[in-house]
């Protein structure tokens, strides 16, 4: 089922953020945040099998799509970025919300799901991202640990070595270039080429965003501005919100190791597991539109199946470092 979204903009700290809503207003509200380097388009299959029995909300981040695109760093730590997630929450719903992130997206959810969060939140679903904070700590363990603990960390490190990238001159070139400029439209075939090969999922043309180079390049920011603060001085953030795991078991980039770290830390959790790479959410919709569903349907008071069941992990705290 296709439903076609409104669209709306929505003011973020100090952004305009794109919004796009589906399904009736009167309707339980999922929210929905993309990673990176991605858009609110990301979402439309997932988000199209929802809207007929959900108000399902998605948006363009700061520095992606059709938002605002600040230039300086501090505008993308993720403090910020959960204002942002505030503001959204508080203009399209009367109550709390089931969170759904992907990517940088489930970072941000993370975040929101630790902090006192006013009561915005009635559960969250993260797919592909892990929590900066839980990393942090599982970092310190896995470097007390042995051999095998060390080798597990190596490989994450070495997963995320892409980053060292973002620090040369080559994401301020592209942001100042242009989202219509020569090496995006480069960028984007190139992208778009790799995921069919990568992702095993036919073209899409909302995907990547035809931006895509000049969206990452903003979005560059997100990680040099957060990822060796947190990693290095990690908060502590237990949650007591329902959490849904759904971990990719093909993902080249976000290992086990990043996602097991969230476990202690969660009191009320389910994990899942797909044979998908890192953005089976365009090669997965239907499962995974099913899987968020159902979580949504138990969390807000209704039935528990047999296989939600099975997934349930008991959290404890770990012992700090």
């Amino acid at each position: 089922m296709t439903t076609a979204p409104v669209h709306r903009t929505v003011a973020g700290q100090g952004v305009r953020l794109a919004v796009a809503e589906r399904g009736l207003e009167h309707e339980t509200a999922i929210v929905m945040i993309h990673g990176w380097p991605d858009t609110k388009a990301l979402w439309n299959p997932i988000a199209d099998h929802l809207a007929a029995d959900y108000h399902v909300v998605t948006y363009d981040v700061r520095g992606a799509g059709e938002s605002g695109h600040p230039t300086e760093r501090d505008a993308y730590r993720i403090e910020v970025l959960v204002e942002d997630l505030a503001a959204i929450i508080d203009a399209t719903s009367t109550g709390p919300v089931h969170l759904v992130g992907h990517d940088w997206g489930a970072v941000q959810g993370w975040e929101a799901a630790g902090i006192d969060f006013g009561g915005r939140l009635a559960s969250f679903t993260s797919i592909s991202g892990p929590s900066l904070d839980h990393s942090g700590y599982a970092i310190r363990a896995q470097l007390r640990g042995g051999p095998r603990a060390l080798v597990a960390l190596a490989d994450q490190v070495m997963r995320f070595g892409y980053i060292l990238t973002f620090a040369t001159p080559v994401p301020r070139r592209i942001r100042r270039s242009g989202p219509t400029s020569r090496i995006n439209r480069s960028a984007r075939r190139f992208l778009a080429r790799a995921l069919q090969l990568v992702e095993h999922h036919p073209p899409d043309p909302d995907h990547p965003a035809p931006a895509v180079a000049w969206d990452a390049a903003h979005g560059t920011q997100m990680y040099l501005a957060n990822i060796l603060r947190r990693l290095r001085y990690p908060n502590e953030r237990a949650t007591d919100v329902p959490v849904q795991i759904i971990e990719a078991t093909r993902d080249p980039v976000v290992r086990k190791l990043s996602i097991d770290a969230s476990e202690p830390w969660v009191a009320n959790l389910r994990r899942r597991h797909l044979p998908g790479g890192h953005w089976m959410v365009r090669s997965h919709p239907t499962e995974i539109a099913a899987w968020i569903a159902e979580f949504v349907k138990f969390t807000s008071g209704g039935h528990q199946s047999t296989e939600l069941c099975d997934t349930r992990v008991d959290g404890h705290l770990p012992r700090r470092a």
